[in-house]
């Protein structure tokens, strides 16, 4: 059961730190741009789209099309429809919304896989002094 555990912690504390680590990188280097909407994507049996393809330009003329994957399929725009971004400069396929940046990110909600994580190192450690 504590190798379950440890297994588990292991992995969602990973991908919980990675992505906490994006957003702060992208709140540090984000650079600000107007994207619209090319097309809306659709995941393999979904009838909700679940990402869009945003064309942007750059401040220094560089136009760029890549992939955004809101957080919630609610905030997913219409094709043609202008949106805010944060796109990294030295990655231009790294895309936020605005809005996803611009607010605080939650305690509990935006971090819950790190929370995972590390409560369940927490368990396997409790399990394992025993």
């Amino acid at each position: 059961m504590s190798v379950v555990l440890w297994l588990f912690g292991i992995v969602f504390g990973a991908i919980g730190a990675m992505d906490e680590r994006a957003y702060r990188r992208m709140r540090r280097v984000g650079k600000p741009a107007t994207g619209v909407v090319e097309d809306r994507l659709f995941q393999t049996g979904s009838s909700k789209p679940t990402a869009v393809m945003v064309r942007y330009v750059a401040p220094n003329g560089s136009a760029f099309s890549s992939k955004l994957v809101p957080e919630s399929t609610e905030e997913i725009p219409q094709i043609g429809q202008s949106i805010s971004i944060y796109y990294n400069p030295q990655n231009a396929n790294e895309l936020y919304l605005a809005s996803s940046l611009d607010r605080p990110r939650r305690l509990v909600k935006d971090r819950a896989l790190l929370w995972l994580g590390v409560a369940a190192l927490l368990a396997a450690i409790a399990l394992t002094a025993l």
